[in-house]
């Protein structure tokens, strides 16, 4: 009741014009930190293989853990979400490439099962990972745990349902490692555009 509240009227001009420049700076400034990030997933994977590699020779561990280095390495010059936004880009590589790779499982009539058994996955698993807000890594976790699932044979769907089926997670993981390369650089020929497309706007 003793403190009462103030009100103070500002003016500003706003420059449309100016502000669409200041937009433009960003988005080349982030497209080309994007870039960066993106060629970077080849690298992700080749860690993936060696921390999966060594788990399996050393009896669950890594012994080399603990001399892991970021891939990402900032800068003062970077943008203020520079590690957020790359941990977001392996996340929705690592997305997109898992639903690819289960469509590219579904049409093959030998691969059916192991397409149904990661769809599967990817509604249990995958929507806890990939709808998650404010979580961390989580493209490094997804894979992390299905090159982690032991192989298993189940029953086969349809006229196969007297047969047996392998199911090979370390495959899928490769599988989908491989196919987040492609998505990463299909982005990377967008992302070459963006410097262009801002002249052709000014």
């Amino acid at each position: 009741p003793y403190i009462k509240e103030q009100y103070m009227e500002i003016s500003t001009m706003l420059k449309p014009r100016k502000a669409a420049i200041a937009i433009m700076e960003l988005r080349e400034h982030i497209a080309s930190e994007w870039q960066k990030d993106l060629q970077l997933v080849a690298r992700e994977n080749a860690e993936h293989w060696r921390h999966h590699l060594a788990k399996v020779q050393h009896n669950g561990t890594d012994p080399e853990l603990h001399k892991q280095h970021r891939l990402l390495i900032t800068t003062d010059d970077d943008s203020a979400l520079r590690i957020d936004n790359y941990d977001l880009l392996i996340k929705f590589c690592t997305h997109i490439a898992c639903e690819q790779v289960m469509e590219e499982l579904a049409t093959s009539p030998k691969d059916e099962h192991a397409a149904i058994w990661l769809k599967e996955y990817m509604q249990t698993r995958g929507a806890r990972s990939f709808g998650a807000v404010q979580t961390r890594r989580v493209g490094w976790n997804f894979l992390n745990d299905i090159l982690n699932e032991p192989p298993r044979v189940i029953s086969g769907t349809g006229r196969d349902a007297d047969t047996l089926c392998l199911i090979d997670p370390l495959d899928m993981g490769a599988r989908i490692m491989a196919q987040r390369q492609n998505v990463a650089e299909c982005w990377l020929e967008i992302l070459h555009e963006i410097k262009d497309d801002n002249l052709s706007i000014h």
